[in-house]
């Protein structure tokens, strides 16, 4: 009988017997713990990836590099397609594509995989909008504000879907329903001060669009709809001091708004400052463009008048004949010019033309009425007179002059 191994024999037997079970059992694959751990770090970093994409995507969109964001967008996608915002995103970009339809399918996607994100009805309204169809963007602006009642930009874009329906009430009772949400909303007041002005409430305007420009000092478009509103309300020294706010501000970045030079202009007429008026409407009729703005020019021949400045009349009244010669304008303040230098015949001609042209306004009467009583033609300056106070009845120094000539 033999002898069992000891010692150091018997281990060299074991390693020889146990070592092809051990082999045996690793060839046998990874445990399913160690597959399911690789597959959670493969997704994790997928993940991951997917969110770099979707990154890239994002700030190629806001630089307007549309077919790069597609791409990367589409990546995101492939990476992790069960993400609400990456299909939003790609809808966004392919809008700015002009792909309204695939926008959509990818709007829908995204609400399927998140029915409460707020901003793929959102966007989906803006589509609808842009259509025209604003019954569907209301109501995809208002399942946004549902989704997400936080968010301020759509309580104002229900609000303004709701005006542009005209449903003012509507309107007005959301905003004012989101207004404790929304304390420091600026958006909120001012979509309030631009219902007051569809009303004919510009009072109730200027304090909306007050409250909005305390809590949003530095937005211009606030400052530009309050100064309007105190204009409409008759606060032509505040209207003016916020309009210089705002020229001086889009100045500084390079940008004349012509249109709120001409509102300046009025607001400093309307207060009689007759030489800031001058200089601001001067300063319009130069160049190219001012050579052709006939509504400075007008505002020109207006304070010519109200000055007695001769050569400036002139210039008025000759470049708005050129301008505008359908309108009488040109022709009164040319007949005034013409009277002014003693051409009385000629003015005669000349007003004559600015009447055929103007059923409203008394004045050309009145001068065609002075120049034929200067001419010694009473009985013609008496019917004159007498239709100029048919057209302004109650102005005393129309009145005077027709009681003068015997018209009344």
């Amino acid at each position: 009988m033999r002898n069992r191994p000891t010692g150091l024999a018997a281990g060299v037997v074991s390693a020889v017997l146990v070592g092809p079970l051990l082999v045996s059992a690793g060839c046998s694959g990874p445990s399913k713990q160690s597959s399911e751990f690789k597959n959670e770090a493969s997704q994790r970093l997928d993940a991951l990836k997917a969110g770099t994409e979707w990154e890239l995507a994002r700030q190629r969109y806001e630089s307007g590099d549309f077919d790069q964001a597609l791409q990367g967008v589409e990546r995101s996608i492939a990476l992790n397609p069960q993400v609400a915002k990456t299909h939003a995103l790609k809808g966004r970009i392919l809008v700015e594509m002009g792909r309204t339809q695939a926008a959509m399918e990818s709007l829908a996607r995204a609400i399927a995989l998140d029915p409460d994100y707020a901003e793929a009805y959102f966007y989906r309204g803006l589509i609808f909008e842009r259509i025209a169809r604003f019954e569907a963007a209301l109501d995809q602006y208002l399942l946004a504000l549902e989704a997400n009642p936080e968010h301020a930009q759509y309580v104002i874009a229900s609000a303004e879907m709701l005006i542009r329906l005209e449903r003012l009430d509507d309107a007005e009772a959301l905003l004012v329903r989101s207004s404790d949400r929304h304390e420091f909303t600026a958006g909120i007041r001012q979509t309030l001060g631009h219902i007051s002005t569809m009303r004919g409430q510009p009072e109730k305007a200027v304090r909306y669009f007050g409250e909005a420009q305390v809590l949003a000092p530095d937005d211009l478009s606030v400052l530009e709809d309050l100064a309007m509103a105190e204009m409409e309300a008759g606060y032509y020294a505040e209207a003016e001091s916020h309009l210089e706010d705002i020229i001086e501000g889009q100045e500084k970045d390079g940008v004349q708004r012509r249109d709120l030079m001409h509102l300046l202009a009025r607001c400093q007429m309307e207060q009689d400052e007759l030489i800031d008026a001058r200089q601001t409407l001067v300063a319009l009729t130069r160049g190219r463009d001012g050579a052709a703005d006939a509504l400075a020019w007008t505002g020109l021949g207006t304070i010519a008048m109200r000055y007695n400045d001769d050569d400036l009349l002139h210039d008025a009244g000759e470049r708005l004949i050129r301008l505008r010669p359908k309108r009488y304008e040109g022709y009164y303040f040319y007949a005034l010019w013409e009277h002014s230098q003693g051409f009385s015949d000629r003015a005669l001609q000349t007003v004559s033309s600015a009447i055929a042209l103007e059923e409203s306004d008394a004045m050309p009467l009145v001068l065609k009425a002075i120049i034929l009583s200067e001419m010694g033609r009473d009985q013609d300056a008496a019917q004159e007179a007498a239709q100029a106070l048919t057209r302004d009845p109650n102005n005393p120094e129309i009145r005077a002059l027709a009681h003068q000539l015997g018209a009344e």
